[in-house]
């Protein structure tokens, strides 16, 4: 478990660009305290033991569940839709599966997952995430998603649109299906 919640801890909080001073002020912790929680490590040297009202703190903070910091992350897939008037050149597709797959690589620990389309006014972006279920995949997918369109020049473009799986069905390394 203690490497359960110091994994969830540190994607979460990367996704919401917080520094670890950042959010343990925001949950009423130190700096160092959090720092030994996102560790696993606890003050004495052993392993972390965190209280419930700890957790229960960091989890709001976070806007997730106490739950979803007990899990163990595994892989999962998050889609969102994007209006777009014209449809993109290949190369903008390029540069943003590129972004996508870099990211998603990062996440994972590994080789990306990514996929990027288009169809009727309307691109389709899908990106792998490591997280310990559907409410903190949403929030790294998004994160990640609207950091790739940003870096390509599109920023504020996504929709509230979007859908999460688990696993990686759909996404490719290379980021063809």
């Amino acid at each position: 478990m203690v490497k359960a919640v110091s994994t969830n801890l540190a994607i979460l909080r990367r996704a919401r660009s917080l520094s670890q001073a950042d959010l343990g002020e925001a949950a009423g912790i130190s700096r160092n305290h959090y720092q030994l929680l996102e560790s696993g490590a606890g003050a004495s040297g052993g392993a972390a033991n965190p209280r419930l009202s700890t957790l229960s703190a960091l989890a709001r903070t976070l806007e997730v569940d106490v739950t979803t910091l007990l899990q163990p992350p595994s892989a999962h897939a998050f889609w969102q839709w994007i209006d777009v008037h014209d449809e993109p050149s290949d190369d903008f597709r390029a540069a943003l599966l590129d972004q996508l797959l870099t990211r998603s690589a990062r996440e994972l620990g590994g080789s990306g997952a990514a996929f990027v389309g288009w169809a009727d006014g309307s691109m389709t972006v899908g990106i792998g995430v490591l997280a310990s279920g559907s409410p903190a995949a949403t929030i790294v997918g998004r994160a990640q998603v609207e950091a790739a369109l940003t870096e390509v020049g599109l920023a504020h473009a996504s929709t509230d649109e979007f859908e999460v799986d688990a696993g990686l069905d759909g996404l490719s390394d290379d980021g063809h299906i």
